[in-house]
């Protein structure tokens, strides 16, 4: 992953001598960042969290048939390109395709000026 891919608050995944866990960024630096929990870690070792079904209702997502509602967007998987499909709710205005948490996250925030936190 590269810094300017982050913001605080955005989930990612840890990968460091068989330490495996997601967590949250409180701080981004050129090729360092440091985790919730004090934990420092060089990107090279932080991976980015797919965007999973479990993560977008974590995040407040609401589960319909084959999509997902979140305040005014809509989000579809598509499976034959492994991505989530974002629109607005009508589903008229294509807005993007996102793979991974921080990607949701950081779209929201740019969109509604809102978080999206766990709801756990």
């Amino acid at each position: 992953m590269k810094a300017n891919e982050l913001r605080i608050g955005n989930y990612v995944n840890l990968i460091k001598q068989g330490y495996n866990d997601n967590l949250q960024v409180t701080e981004i630096h050129n090729k360092k960042i440091c985790l919730k929990n004090s934990k420092e870690a060089f990107l090279d070792f932080i991976k980015p969290v797919p965007l999973t079904e479990e993560w977008l209702t974590n995040l407040g997502a609401e589960n319909y048939k084959d999509f997902f509602i979140h305040g005014r967007f809509m989000l579809q998987w598509i499976k034959g390109h492994n991505y989530w499909y974002v629109t607005d709710e009508q589903f008229k205005t294509y807005l993007t395709k996102i793979e991974f948490v921080n990607e949701w996250q950081n779209l929201f925030f740019a969109l509604t000026q809102k978080e999206l936190t766990l709801i756990n």
